[in-house]
C-alpha cells in the first residue's frame, strides 16, 4: 500500500507540475524574454529557469511571481496553479479512497508516515532570493500540457482503467499541519475576495453536504444562476471535485468537475489542437459547449461554462469533438448524490 501511495504521488505531481510548467512556457513567449533576459531580469539563472520551463524542477514561487509581473500576468491564477503541483509533488497533496470503498486492512492516512523518498526536489533558489523566499505566503489551486492530440479512449476499452470513479476529491493529508486548516487563500484585488477553504474536510460536512459558509469560501453563483458562467470568475472552479478523469498517454485529457458550494458541474480538456470542441449536458438543460480557438489555449485548459445541477439522478454527458484526427467521443458522468437531494 505504501509504495503504491508512493507511486500514485510521484505520477500526480509529476503530471501538475507538467501543466504549470506549459502555462509558465506561455508566458516567457508572451513576454517576449529569452531565457537569458529572463534570468538578467530575475534572481535565478538561465539554468534554473531552462528546468522551471521544462518541468525538470518545481519553480520557487517567487520565481513563477517574477515571471507573471514580466509577462504582465496577474497572480492568482497562476498561484493556483503552483500550489496544486507543489503539494501533488511534496506529498501534501493526495487523493482520498472512495467512501464506499473502504480497506479496513490499510492504515489510516493520519496514521500512516510519508514516504522516506519521493520525487526529487527541486534546485534550492540562489543565495539572492533565498531571504525573499522565506517571507512568500502560501495559496492555493489548476496548468497543462502540450502533445499531439489522440481521440478519447474507446468507452468499452481497456484504456478505460485511466478513469477515476466519480465520487472522488482531491484532499490534503489530514495529518499534515498546513492541510488542517485553510489552503485556498488568495486575495483578488479587483474584487477584493479572500477565499477560504478547509481542504481537510474538502469542503464538505461529515454527512456529506457541503460545508457552511464559516468553514468555506464564498462562491459567486448557486444552482441556476451558475449557468452558463465561468467556473474561474465564479469561484467554482475552486477545490471541486473530480467526477470523470480521462489521462490518455497521447492526446487531449479530459476531466469533469463539481462544485458542491455551487450545485454545478463544467468540463475542461488539455493537450488539444485548435477546432477541437467540448461540450457538456443533462436532460433537460442547454448543452455548455467551448471550442479551442486559438493558440493561446493551446498551452492551458480549455473550460466548458457551468452547468446546473438541480436535482433528479440524469448522468452528465461530456463529449470531446477533434478535428485531427476527425472523431467524437463521449462519457456518460453519474451525478453526485449531493446534487440529487
Amino acid at each position: 500500500m505504501r509504495s503504491s501511495n508512493l507511486g500514485t504521488n510521484q505520477a500526480g505531481g509529476q503530471r501538475e507540475r507538467a501543466r504549470l510548467a506549459a502555462e509558465l512556457r506561455f508566458l516567457r513567449e508572451r513576454s517576449g524574454l529569452t531565457l537569458a533576459e529572463l534570468a538578467d531580469k530575475s534572481a535565478y539563472s538561465r539554468s534554473s529557469w531552462q528546468r522551471y520551463l521544462s518541468g525538470a524542477a518545481l519553480p520557487p514561487w517567487l520565481a513563477v511571481r517574477a515571471l507573471c509581473h514580466l509577462a504582465d500576468e496577474p497572480e492568482h491564477r497562476i498561484r493556483a496553479l503552483w500550489e496544486l503541483a507543489e503539494g501533488a509533488w511534496s506529498g501534501r497533496g493526495i487523493v482520498a479512497p472512495a467512501p464506499d470503498q473502504p480497506d479496513a486492512s490499510s492504515p489510516s492516512p493520519s496514521s500512516s508516515p510519508l514516504p522516506a523518498s519521493g520525487p526529487e526536489r527541486a534546485p534550492e533558489p540562489e543565495p539572492e532570493a533565498e531571504a525573499a523566499a522565506a517571507a512568500a505566503p502560501a495559496a492555493a489551486k489548476p496548468g497543462s500540457g502540450r502533445s499531439l492530440p489522440a481521440p478519447l479512449p474507446d468507452t468499452s476499452g481497456a484504456a478505460a482503467t485511466h478513469s477515476r470513479p466519480a465520487g472522488r476529491a482531491h484532499r490534503m493529508r489530514p495529518g499534515s499541519r498546513s492541510g488542517a486548516v485553510a489552503a485556498v487563500l488568495f486575495l483578488t484585488a479587483a474584487t477584493g475576495v479572500v477565499v477560504h477553504y478547509d481542504r481537510q474536510a474538502g469542503g464538505r460536512t461529515p454527512s456529506g453536504k457541503p460545508a457552511s459558509t464559516a468553514s468555506a469560501f464564498h462562491v459567486g453563483c448557486t444552482g441556476a444562476a451558475c449557468d452558463g458562467r465561468s467556473p474561474e470568475t465564479t469561484l467554482c472552479g475552486v477545490a471541486p471535485q473530480t467526477l470523470l478523469e480521462l489521462l490518455p498517454a497521447k492526446g487531449a485529457g479530459l476531466e469533469v468537475r463539481y462544485q458542491p458550494l455551487c450545485r454545478a458541474a463544467w468540463a475542461r480538456t488539455w493537450n488539444n489542437r485548435l477546432g477541437d470542441k467540448l461540450t457538456l449536458s443533462e436532460p433537460g438543460a442547454p448543452t455548455q459547449a467551448v471550442t479551442v480557438a486559438d493558440s493561446h489555449a493551446l498551452y492551458g485548459f480549455t473550460y466548458t461554462p457551468l452547468i446546473a445541477l438541480t436535482g433528479g439522478h440524469a448522468a452528465l454527458r461530456v463529449c470531446l469533438t477533434t478535428l485531427a484526427p476527425s472523431s467524437t467521443a463521449c462519457r456518460s458522468v453519474p451525478v453526485p448524490p449531493s446534487a440529487s437531494s
